[in-house]
């Protein structure tokens, strides 16, 4: 399964790591390439504290991350069979994804917005 995470900061890096340990190739989408490095190496940090607590081999720390892919563009995430939208709420861009065009989204498709700042989830198909 293709999972697309768009958002970089702490959920949607966080969601982009969980899915790249559990085997699943990751297309992390933001809003800039600073945003994005700042992602990677938050992941690597994760990785490597568990891989110092005996949790994770290191060779498959470097497998997680060789699962996630960057990009800037939401078309690229056209062929994911998931999007997760975990964009910050200050943003004002929340709920974009789906319905302003940015993304197409076919039938079979789940696009799933995370909302953290009062606990709900929106899910939209």
């Amino acid at each position: 399964m293709k999972i697309c995470i768009v958002g970089t900061g702490t959920m949607g890096h966080g969601i982009a790591q969980v899915f790249a340990q559990a085997g699943h190739e990751v297309l992390l989408k933001g809003r800039s390439e600073a945003s994005l490095a700042k992602a990677h190496k938050a992941m690597d940090k994760n990785l490597s504290r568990m891989v110092e607590k005996g949790k994770l081999e290191a060779g498959v720390k470097d497998q997680v991350l060789a699962r996630i892919k960057d990009s800037m563009k939401y078309e690229d995430c056209a062929d994911a069979d998931l999007v997760i939208e975990a964009i910050a709420e200050d943003s004002g861009a929340e709920c974009t994804v789906d319905f302003d065009g940015k993304l197409s989204v076919g039938e079979n498709k789940i696009v799933v917005t995370v909302i953290s700042e009062d606990g709900t989830t929106k899910n939209y198909t």
